[in-house]
């Protein structure tokens, strides 16, 4: 296998981020050369076909063989109706101002500033420029009729979930902190130490087999229910949020650069049965069906692929697995569709927890082979004699888990290790 092995300079890794000075918020600092997946060795390229094998300063890193291919066509937030930094700034300060639409216009008709190189001329069309800007992703929502009655009506609040991975992907602030080239980091050119970084540095993005000149978007969901209210009212939410593996970890988690977006309200409600135990059945059921409804574009453009905006305007096909769901033990276990008193990652149950011995992963074919045989021993719509069933097989009763479906997706991988 070859590797390429190049040392861009600070000033080719900043381009990306020439427009950055236009916005209105702070400019995240780089904290050093080996960002945006380049090959990066700070004193010495490393050849390792020239047989040298001495220890060099700074990290080596191999890029993929496998490099994304950019085209052009694709579009910026820089791209949107302002002429330029002058433009962007006066418009900006004119609209978080005190003043009326008359003195807008009373200060637009000043002689000096007439002589500025400005593209609206009054309140009015500075009002009209600014609602063509692009809005952040739209909520939707959509009304679910589960197979038993309910209390209330159970309704979904979600948005397009890749209008939201496009609007981190072309966020102009992370343009130099998002990487799309699977790499592999050592301490030196020697090739023993390894370093791990992000998700592009490990051995999963490295695997994943995709088209040549292709692009890999790692979707990180994370959820988890919340009391929103105290001492009355008991109100829960659950949220689930949307986040891209290729921005750096360190910006990706600080939450006020806003990494992490709101991408749906999972439904919280009460079922209407006369079995106590069915109603937590239900609800897990009600669930994936909702992560499958609101997650389908992912899953057709992890199957197929989507041209999506880079940062810098350039058009990349894109496929997004998923390769991280961040939760708890017990939204774990509600995601892979296993009973709390077994390992939502590993085939160990409650009576082998504590053990010092390690246990076969819970492998995405493992799960639902036991699925498969659970409804073959019982009809899922009989959901008495289908919870007994799950219950000796360590199953929840979720038939039909969200991520089925899911290419290059295993919850083997993608949830944390215990």
């Amino acid at each position: 296998m070859s590797y390429y092995s190049y040392a861009p300079t600070r000033s080719h890794m900043q381009t990306t981020a020439q427009y950055q000075p236009y916005l209105d918020h702070d400019v995240i600092p780089e904290d050093d050369d080996a960002r945006s997946g380049f090959v990066v060795d700070k004193d010495f390229a490393y050849n390792p076909d020239d047989g040298q094998q001495e220890d060099v300063p700074g990290l080596v890193i191999d890029a993929h063989p496998s490099t994304p291919s950019i085209y052009p066509g694709g579009t910026t937030f820089m791209d949107q109706f302002f002429a330029d930094q002058i433009d962007w700034q006066l418009a900006s300060w004119l609209l978080r101002s005190c003043l009326s639409m008359a003195a807008i216009d009373d200060f637009l008709s000043l002689e000096l500033i007439k002589q500025l190189p400005i593209s609206f001329r009054s309140a009015k069309e500075l009002r009209c420029r600014t609602e063509m800007l692009p809005s952040g992703p739209r909520w939707k929502s959509h009304t679910l009729c589960p197979e038993v009655p309910t209390k209330c009506k159970v309704a979904i609040y979600y948005r397009d979930p890749i209008e939201c991975l496009q609007s981190l992907l072309s966020h102009p602030l992370f343009a130099p902190h998002i990487s799309f080239v699977p790499r592999k980091v050592w301490t030196s050119a020697v090739r023993v130490v390894r370093v791990y970084e992000d998700w592009l540095s490990g051995d999963h993005a490295w695997n994943l087999q995709i088209p040549d000149g292709a692009s890999l978007l790692g979707i990180v969901l994370s959820s988890d229910k919340t009391n929103i209210s105290v001492m009355s009212g008991n109100r829960m939410a659950h949220p689930l949020l949307l986040s891209l593996a290729n921005i750096d970890s360190d910006i990706r988690s600080k939450g006020s650069l806003h990494a992490h977006i709101l991408l749906a309200l999972l439904p919280i409600t009460s079922f209407i049965h006369k079995t106590t135990r069915v109603h937590s059945l239900l609800s897990d059921r009600l669930i994936h069906e909702t992560l499958n409804f609101v997650l389908k574009p992912l899953k057709v453009a992890a199957a197929v692929g989507i041209m999506m905006s880079d940062p810098v305007g350039n058009l990349r096909y894109c496929f997004t697995p998923l390769v991280a769901y961040i939760a708890d033990t017990p939204e774990q276990c509600l995601v892979v569709g296993v009973s709390p008193k077994a390992s939502p990652v590993s085939i160990a149950t409650y009576k082998d927890f504590g053990d010092a011995n390690p246990h076969p992963q819970r492998t995405a074919t493992k799960t639902l082979e036991e699925i498969k045989r659970a409804c073959t021993e019982a009809n899922p719509n009989n959901f008495e004699e289908f919870l007994k069933v799950c219950r000796r097989l360590f199953l929840n009763g979720v038939h039909m888990p969200f991520w089925h479906n899911w290419a290059l997706c295993d919850p083997s991988i993608f949830l944390p290790p215990e």
